[in-house]
């Protein structure tokens, strides 16, 4: 579970992923990419 603020900015990043149905690999590596860098910062 992630916190709101940091579930709507990933969901802006990978806007995507908010589908989950449809949701494919590649959407899966830049969520990936995007939590790294949320993380980091």
């Amino acid at each position: 579970p992630l916190p709101v603020t940091e579930r709507s900015l990933l969901e802006a990043k990978v806007p995507s992923v908010k589908r989950r149905t449809s949701c494919v690999y590649a959407d899966l590596k830049e969520l990936h990419l995007q939590m790294e860098i949320l993380k980091a910062a």
